[in-house]
């Protein structure tokens, strides 16, 4: 044993002595020898030392001093005293100090005995002081893990009390650690006191196992629960370590996986409903939810759910009453997106704050939840119970909500599939499957529809038996095929139909290796066929043209390479057909300034534009060669430029013509302008005289319009004196006997009386339009712009003719927001008036005429329409003519001035006027006013 003493004795050859008998106990030793105060404190704080011997008494150190250093600088090695002699009260305070021990100067054989004790005892201390530390350190390490863990962790008493728990644990049971610290185990994790279960002593090491348990609130958790028995060194049962997790998500995904994998099995194809889906669904979920009722509803398009299934035990909830209230809880959790499990009053207070319309008696408890497809809301599902409100709890809403975040997916691949098959019903195409030997499992509709066969008659036999026959090499391919086992391969062969006529039928065949089976897609080409062989026969035809016709062609590719001449235009520039092409045609046959002009023209074709436009070819034999060319850029079947089309048309002898033609031109131009200028002076004459005729010809309308007027003005006074006189006449006639005519000739008097009255009243009417015509023309007329209401002027325009001509007045129809114009009353009146007496005059046959007034935002629409005798449709363009009667109203008075001063004046207050008329059925008069003028009251 190698150690290192520090020896303090202030006696040499004390030191000496000592030295010596442990070189005689001890082989490996290393030994510090230091003598005053300085020395030692030195070595205590620079030094380390296994043990420290010391002198009881030394001049600068005295008693226990050296004990007491060593103590102060932190030495915890023991402390021996060698000295000479020392009293028992002497050796108790060392001992109260700390000394290890001490040993006589004269019995120093007893020194290593001792030294060797303290040693040893030293380092066990040493090593239990480690072992413990280490102990506290893997404790709190410990319960920092557990403290940190996910699983909840409990450590349980021999008398099944709990005494440690983990937050993971209060966080699972939604308790405090007070509240489950103390508590049997048993009821936590609810094992039965009366042993129908196991008991905790009763595990031999440890147990695994599921179970359900219960949270301080009721609700309900799936748990995976592992329990190990604590032995001490003896083998004895000190406790018990338990680790909890929540697996309550994986129960959740192995419920999901058992009803959707039953519901699978249960499904067929070919029966596949949303409908179906959704009744194997409630009877699966019944199996793991108590309810009584259960709904899914589902997003149509937008705005729009359908109900897609209902199943309810009690009559009262199988109305439609209860539909629509199913509808409207669904409508707020597809815009929330928000499951929701309510119970007792939390039903109705749900309702009301979110505004949900419930009629009849509610339901005690409910849950329902969104169905969800990528993220989206799709649809939702309820499960309701009219028993208790504790009929759902925590684990029933998770599996409810759980299979609502994952049925989303599967019901769009059955819509999918279910469409997929609606698909392969409507396809045009045949589409089949084939067994390993060649046999039809599957055929869809189309064979029948083309072919003529049903499905019964075709599956399980061979598809080469509906091949024909003599075609040895599509039955060859077909075979090949299905030795070949996968990969995709396509094959054609003729088809006999059920008929006996023959269809082709390109086939495209993909193994499934898995399944052993391949999918056929038959496509009929019989009529693609045809018409490839046409296409064919013309291309023929049209490559005859080509060679024969008598102008030039020639094809280029998008670089302007010729591809193609025919003999024409070999002909036309004295090259063979071998000479012209693979040449670049710009540059080979034109002169170098040409040729970059048709560079560019080039560039052009490529940009998709056609061109007509003339130039100049080199002739072999080095002449120019006029040509006029029709160039038209060329596509592919993909819509790819693919070259140019050029049509060359020889024009040479056109342009000598032209050219001779152009020096005659000339001649004939120089001779042409002295002529001009003679014409041009004789037309200046010509102006000033038709500028004189002209002047006249004002002159004229002006004493025309003089005329018109003075003239009516003059018919006006006979026409009022013989109306006067005839009037005086009649009075004469009833009052007096002396004029008193016989019973025969009264009559006769009254009728030419009433005669007479009507041709003065038409004459003075035909008098006063000739006044307005002439005041028009003249430019005479006064407006009077007001900005007022239109519909009761019309009204009251309607109800006058409507007296005069004793009928009833209907009313005037308004759309729109009537609104206030600026018009001038008067000319507005006038023209409608006008309107309003042609159509009582046309309309002969009892039906009343119409006014109509349609506002809107900047325009006004006034239509005036009759059932009369309506105007053929060749006059129409002539009836605002002055004087223009339309050849059907021979029998009907009038002066054809009406509709004439009714345009001009609507023109005059800024509107419009239109007409529609269909002969027999009647006639529509059209006015447009702009309802924006601005501007105050005015008089122009």
């Amino acid at each position: 044993m190698s150690i290192r003493i520090l020896h303090l004795e202030d006696n040499i050859a004390d030191a000496e002595l000592i030295r010596i008998e442990l070189e005689r106990e001890y082989n490996e030793y290393e030994i510090k020898h230091v003598s005053n105060r300085n020395d030692y404190v030195e070595a205590l704080q620079n030094e380390q030392f296994n043990i420290i011997l010391s002198e009881y008494n030394i001049p600068d150190i005295m008693g226990l001093e050296s004990l007491e250093l060593a103590n102060t600088y932190g030495s915890k090695v023991p402390f021996i005293y060698v000295s000479g002699a020392i009293g028992e009260e002497g050796a108790a305070e060392m001992r109260k100090l700390g000394a290890t021990d001490y040993v006589l100067k004269s019995k120093l054989e007893k020194l290593h005995i001792s030294i060797f004790r303290s040693v040893q005892a030293y380092r066990y201390h040493e090593f239990v002081e480690e072992k413990e530390q280490q102990i506290k350190d893997q404790q709190l390490e410990y319960r920092y893990l557990i403290e940190r863990m996910n699983e909840g962790f409990i450590k349980v008493n021999t008398d099944n009390k709990i005494a440690i728990v983990n937050p993971a644990v209060c966080s699972l049971f939604e308790a405090k650690p007070a509240d489950l610290i103390g508590k049997d185990i048993n009821y936590l994790l609810d094992i039965p006191n009366d042993k129908s279960e196991f008991q905790l002593i009763d595990i031999s090491s440890s147990l695994e196992y599921d179970k359900v348990l219960t949270r301080s609130n009721n609700d309900r958790f799936w748990a995976h629960i592992r329990i190990s028995k604590q032995l001490n060194e003896l083998g004895d049962c000190t406790g018990f370590a338990i680790i909890i997790n929540d697996i309550t998500d994986q129960k959740l995904s192995e419920v999901w996986e058992d009803i959707i994998s039953k519901i699978a099995r249960k499904l067929s194809t070919s029966e596949s409903s949303i409908n179906t889906f959704f009744q194997k669904l409630h009877l699966e979920l019944q199996k793991h939810i108590p309810f009584d009722n259960y709904f899914a509803i589902l997003k149509e398009n937008v705005g729009q759910i359908r109900l897609v299934y209902h199943k309810a035990d009690r009559e009262e909830s199988q109305t439609p009453q209860y539909r629509r209230n199913a509808l409207g809880l669904s409508e707020h959790i597809l815009q929330t997106k928000e499951a929701v499990w309510l119970k007792g009053e939390e039903i109705g207070k749900f309702e009301n704050e979110n505004g949900i319309s419930v009629q009849g008696e509610r339901h005690k408890c409910l849950m329902c939840v969104p169905i969800v497809a990528e993220d989206k809301c799709v649809g939702v599902m309820g499960c309701l119970d009219s028993n208790s409100k504790d009929t759902f709890d925590e684990f029933h809403f998770k599996v409810l909500m759980y299979v609502g975040s994952h049925i989303g997916i599967f019901i769009r691949k059955l819509e999918s599939e279910i469409n997929r098959n609606s698909i392969l019903q409507l396809s045009e195409d045949l589409i089949c499957t084939l067994n390993k030997s060649g046999e039809l499992i599957y055929a869809n509709p189309a064979f029948q529809n083309i072919l003529g066969y049903d499905e019964s008659e075709l599956l399980y036999q061979p598809l080469v038996n509906i091949f024909v026959r003599d075609e040895i090499a599509s039955h060859k391919n077909l075979h090949e095929t299905l030795k070949s086992g996968n990969g995709t391969q396509k094959i054609d062969s003729s088809i006999v139909t059920k008929d006996g006529d023959i269809r082709s039928i390109s086939w495209t065949i993909m193994g499934v290796e898995k399944c052993q089976s391949f999918y056929c897609i038959g496509r009929d080409f019989t009529e693609k066929q045809a018409i490839q062989k046409r296409i064919e026969e013309s291309e023929k035809r049209y490559r005859g043209l080509f060679q024969r016709m008598n102008e030039g062609l020639m094809s280029c590719d998008p670089n302007g390479v010729i591809l193609n001449v025919n003999p024409s235009l070999c002909k036309m520039l004295g090259y063979t057909n071998d000479e012209l092409v693979g040449k670049i045609g710009y540059e080979f046959l034109h002169e170098p300034d040409t040729a970059d002009r048709l560079k560019q023209k080039f560039k052009y074709r490529k940009a998709g534009k056609p061109a007509l436009y003339e130039t100049i070819f080199l002739h072999k034999n080095g002449s120019k060669v006029w040509t006029n060319i029709s160039a038209n850029p060329d596509y592919d079947d993909d819509g790819n430029f693919s070259g140019v089309m050029l049509i060359v048309l020889n024009i040479t002898d056109y342009k000598q013509a032209e050219k001779a033609a152009y020096e005659i031109k000339e001649a004939f131009t120089k001779e042409l302008e002295s002529k001009v200028t003679e014409r041009t002076m004789e037309l200046e004459d010509a102006r000033k005289e038709l500028a004189l005729s002209l002047e006249k010809e004002k002159e004229l309308g002006r004493l025309k319009s003089r005329f018109v007027s003075t003239a009516s003005h003059q018919f006006r006074t006979p026409l009022s004196v013989i109306q006067s006189n005839l009037g005086l006449l009649s009075m004469h006639m009833d009052t007096s006997e002396c004029f008193h005519l016989d019973k025969e000739l009264q009559p006769k008097f009254n009728k030419i009386s009433e005669r007479i009255k009507s041709q003065i009243t038409r004459m003075t009417d035909l008098m006063n339009d000739v006044l307005i015509l002439g005041k028009i023309n003249e430019g005479n007329i006064t407006l009077r712009l007001i900005r007022q209401p239109l519909v009761p002027i019309c009204q009251e325009v309607l109800d006058n003719h409507s007296h005069v001509n004793q009928k009833k007045s209907n009313p005037v129809r308004v759309t729109g927001e009537p609104t206030e114009i600026l018009f001038d009353e008067q000319l507005f009146s006038h023209a409608l008036s006008n309107l309003v007496s042609n159509a009582f005059k046309y309309s002969n046959n009892g039906a009343l005429p119409t006014v109509s007034v349609h506002f809107e935002d900047d325009s006004v629409e006034i239509k005036v329409s009759d059932k009369g005798i309506g105007i053929p449709e060749r006059e129409l363009q002539h009836l605002f003519e002055p004087f223009y009667r339309a050849s059907n109203v021979n029998e009907y008075s009038g002066t054809g001035l009406g509709t004439a001063i009714a345009k001009e004046y609507i023109e005059l207050i800024g509107g419009s006027i239109s007409v529609k008329s269909e002969l027999g059925k009647g006639t529509e008069f059209i006015i447009n006013l702009n309802t924006q003028n601005h501007g105050e009251n005015t008089d122009s």
